[in-house]
């Protein structure tokens, strides 16, 4: 009986510990699979996510909106570094509030987020684009972009991307609007204030929407060299406003450029504007309009930069798109870098003249502001009547 008992009782031990063992062999089969299974349940359930996290900081921000006095009507659109709404103060005046998140959860930006299919893309893409960098003549491009597919990588190694130090560019864009005071081409900084979370700068509100939304609704998308003259000029008188204060906006572009009800326009976004000054290295901007020796050179001057965008920008106006577009960015960096500056057959020669100087890719060469000013293709612009406002545009083409 005695024995019978005690096998009895080893046969219950070793069935208590293979039951533990197979318990054990599930639990760390489960745990190592939890990644996986949190990214497909992340992936499952992101877009509801991220519908519901908008939701909570739009009602958020319109409360705050509320205890500051304005009344938040609707909202406008995201911009690279905060959203933007419409909004009304206490007198019922229309105004822009630009709301920017200054402590944005650093989980935000954690790397796995991303799916495992998005991982195999990602490698991908950099093999890609490795074995294109390689293929370049030795020198200052492929070095550049060499630098380039470094910080890359170093991104995805990470498990948070240094685009959290977007969190400084909003308190920077306030200073800077704030030290640069008023001009009637740019976009006026009525006042501004913040919660725990959230930056909110407030602006006139501009009915017209910008001059790429102008550009789109022009029936041949593109405008008469006139009225382009006339978007141009405010521009420029807004550019050397800025090079008076020791400023460069580094994002020129007509989406950047807004429209108000009379017509006029109003340089704004000033999220990656800086302080004039040789030995930039931060790469920025928008594709189409980036200089070409920020892709070609180690170090830049801010000086320049916002000329060869003007330049840019008024070739868009007249041709409807950019110089050097392509389907790609690497493609339109490469145009800027190599291809021919060709016109279209209805640009004027004053038009020709003054792009052919502005788009040089030798940055020493490029005019001063001044220098543009006096070309032939603003001779019919009056400087004091413009910044007086008392001159109008003319029907779109």
């Amino acid at each position: 009986m005695r024995s019978g008992a005690l096998q009895n009782r080893r046969r219950g031990k070793g069935r208590s510990q293979s039951a533990a063992a197979t318990t054990a062999t599930a639990v760390r089969a489960v745990t190592a699979a939890m990644p996986r299974i949190q990214d497909v349940m992340r992936f499952a359930n992101l877009q509801s996510f991220i519908e519901t996290k908008r939701a909570i900081e739009n009602s958020n921000a319109r409360q705050s909106m509320q205890a500051s006095g304005y009344k938040s009507i609707r909202f406008l659109g995201q911009g690279r570094f905060g959203k933007v709404f419409l909004a009304s103060d206490a007198r019922a005046k229309l105004c822009a509030i630009k709301v920017l998140n200054v402590e944005r959860d650093r989980r935000e930006y954690n790397w796995t987020w991303l799916t495992a299919e998005e991982r195999v893309q990602a490698n991908a893409d950099a093999a890609k684009l490795h074995a294109f960098i390689e293929q370049l003549a030795p020198g200052l491009v492929r070095d550049h972009m060499r630098r380039a597919e470094e910080l890359m990588l170093d991104t995805l190694r990470r498990e948070e991307n240094p685009l959290l130090r977007r969190v400084r560019r909003p308190v920077a864009e306030r200073e800077i609007l704030l030290r640069i005071g008023p001009h009637p081409y740019i976009a006026n900084l009525v006042t501004s204030f913040r919660d725990t979370r959230n930056l909110f700068l407030v602006f006139d509100y501009f009915v017209g929407g910008t001059l790429a939304s102008l550009l789109a609704a022009a029936p041949s998308k593109r405008l008469a060299e006139p009225v382009a003259v006339f978007y141009a000029a405010q521009l420029l008188s807004a550019l050397e406003f800025l090079a008076s204060r020791n400023v460069s906006h580094r994002d020129v572009k007509p989406s950047n450029v807004l429209v108000d009800g009379q017509g006029f326009a109003a340089l704004s976004d000033f999220g990656l504007a800086t302080r004039l000054r040789g030995g930039l290295k931060t790469f920025c901007g928008t594709a189409e309009y980036i200089a070409p020796e920020v892709l070609s050179e180690k170090h830049w001057s801010a000086t320049y930069l916002d000329v060869w965008a003007f330049g840019v920008t008024v070739y868009q106006l007249l041709a409807g798109r950019t110089p050097f577009e392509a389907a790609d960015a690497t493609s339109v960096f490469l145009n800027t870098l190599t291809a021919p500056l060709a016109f279209p057959e209805h640009f004027s020669a004053e038009a020709r003249s003054l792009l052919s100087l502005v788009l040089s890719r030798d940055y020493e060469r490029r005019p001063s502001i001044e220098q543009i000013k006096a070309h032939a293709f603003f001779a019919g612009v009056d400087w004091e009547k413009l910044m007086r406002k008392q001159w109008t545009a003319l029907a779109l083409n």
